[in-house]
């Protein structure tokens, strides 16, 4: 609590402690012991008396009425009269409660809070993300708190809950949703480009992307978040564009040239424009996004951001990534082409004559 006080974006700040309050402890003694009485039957007793014991029930008009039997209120809270209660041992003899227990008076909690079986104790707060996010505020108490809680208390486990529990949850669910969306991605794009090559070259693009999306929250101070990732994820589907526009005009042109190199250079002069302006264009469409002041857009700054300089930063990789891709592909091709032909010819059967 003392570290999340001097933290200005925390405020409202709770805990479970429940207030204590006084309470008697009673202690048999040896003596109490030698009687025959035992500390189950002790409690019994002294809590017939105070509590009052069911000696009669009866049926008046539609009630049931209990008689109980006990001490009466204003003796209840004195506790001098706790200690001059009678308690009945084995044989019938009634002897005073302070002969055979001692009372200590000590304060106790009311309710203790266990969470799987173990005892618990939190902290809640608010966070003002306009000063801090939450999850720099827990990668704050892990660095500050947490390692000093551990060594200074041993066999206490600290769980962050709440937001940042959230934050974990959908993490590991998106990190399961982009893969199945990069198997769904590579899919599409080899049944129309019946290739299993040419769809990785194209996603090559996807991991640019996703560094531009981190350059592009280093360049406005954002923290990522789930809603970051949310953009990432989007923006997987939105990158492949660009080369899909590069890689598709090559294969139109492969056919009518064999020159391999002219029908590179073909396809982006001629799509160079198409793939500026396609970029450029979203990037416009998402700069109202990130100019917005107002609270309610707030959340949706990071995956704008994610997007916007996610594209624009794999779209100039892109231009230089996928040609060079392009030719190393038909190199190594060329090269295993020729590797099988001087294969055959080595395994063809020498003439008769030689």
């Amino acid at each position: 609590m003392r570290q999340l006080n001097t933290l200005p974006a925390v405020t409202g700040i709770e805990q479970n402690n429940e207030p204590t309050e006084s309470r008697l402890t009673l202690k048999l003694t040896d003596q109490g012991r030698l009687l025959g009485l035992s500390s189950n039957e002790l409690a019994t007793q002294v809590a017939r008396n105070f509590d009052g014991q069911v000696v009669q029930k009866f049926q008046r008009d539609n009630s049931e009425v209990e008689v109980r039997l006990g001490y009466p209120s204003e003796q209840k809270e004195s506790p001098a009269a706790v200690l001059n209660t009678k308690v009945v041992l084995a044989d019938g003899t009634r002897v005073p409660l302070s002969t055979v227990a001692t009372l200590s008076q000590e304060d106790a909690e009311t309710r203790i809070i266990r969470i799987d079986g173990k005892r618990s104790q939190y902290l809640s707060a608010e966070v003002d993300k306009d000063i801090m996010s939450s999850t720099e505020v827990v990668e704050y108490l892990q660095n500050a708190v947490v390692p000093q809680m551990l060594r200074q208390f041993a066999g206490v486990s600290i769980y962050f809950s709440g937001e940042a529990e959230q934050r974990e949850k959908t993490q590991s669910s998106m990190s399961e949703m982009f893969l199945i969306a990069l198997l769904i991605i590579y899919g599409l794009l080899a049944i129309p480009l019946k290739s299993y090559s040419q769809p990785l070259i194209i996603m090559m693009a996807i991991p640019f992307g996703i560094i531009g999306a981190l350059l592009g929250h280093w360049m406005n101070n954002l923290a990522l978040g789930i809603f970051s990732l949310n953009g990432i994820l989007a923006l997987s589907g939105v990158v492949v564009n660009d080369s899909l526009l590069l890689v598709s005009r090559f294969n139109d042109l492969r056919h009518e040239t064999s020159h391999v190199k002219k029908a590179i250079s073909l396809a982006c002069r001629s799509r160079l424009r198409a793939v500026l302006l396609t970029s450029f264009t979203t990037f416009a469409g998402l700069i109202p996004i990130l100019w917005e002041t107002s609270r309610q857009a707030q959340m949706l700054i990071p995956a704008a951001v994610s997007l916007a300089y996610g594209i624009m930063f794999a779209t100039v990789i892109t231009l230089i990534l996928i040609p060079v891709l392009l030719m190393i592909k038909e190199d190594v091709h060329q090269l295993i082409h020729k590797l099988k032909n001087k294969t055959v010819d080595t395994l063809e059967p020498a003439n008769e004559g030689e």
